[in-house]
């Protein structure tokens, strides 16, 4: 009887700690234009690149982009697109945009721009502004600012608009 209740709390507590479904770039969300998609980057692990010499950067565990989660996202028009977490997660994030036809994980020379603390955003958290291609996919990554392993991670909601 003992076994049984172990092996029961042993199985909640797995299902409780559950990654989130789009932890990996492989598993990246199709979306197009959004507003207030909820996403929660908790237990995430990193399988992106830290990209030491971006607007972004990081070298080794330093102020990179840690528990990652992964969206790919196709415009329906041309022109600039806003992607925005501006006061409305609950963690300082950094956000990256990949460029059409980006393997997964991507590799630093597909980083089409990233963004760690948007203007005037509280929290630390995100927003950017860039230029997008009707028809196009591309590889959108949310995280947590780090200084070191593992960086930051929590909830909240984002807009992706022309």
């Amino acid at each position: 009887m003992k076994y049984i209740y172990t092996t029961i709390l042993c199985l909640l507590f797995s299902i409780s700690i559950a990654q989130p479904i789009n932890d990996n770039c492989a598993d990246a969300i199709a979306i197009g234009e959004v507003t207030d998609l909820e996403f929660s980057n908790i237990d995430a692990t990193t399988d992106g690149p830290f990209h030491p010499d971006s607007p972004c950067p990081g070298s080794g565990d330093a102020d990179s982009l840690y528990n990652d989660i992964w969206y790919l996202y196709t415009p329906t028009f041309t022109g600039n697109c806003l992607w925005t977490l501006c006061g409305t997660a609950d963690f300082d994030s950094k956000i990256a945009i990949y460029l059409p036809g980006s393997p997964c994980p991507p590799v630093d020379s597909n980083l089409l721009d990233c963004n760690e603390d948007g203007g005037s955003c509280s929290l630390g958290t995100s927003e950017i502004l860039f230029a997008v291609t009707e028809g196009q996919q591309y590889l959108l990554r949310l995280a947590g600012f780090g200084e070191m392993s593992p960086g930051f991670e929590g909830t909240g909601t984002f807009t992706v608009q022309e």
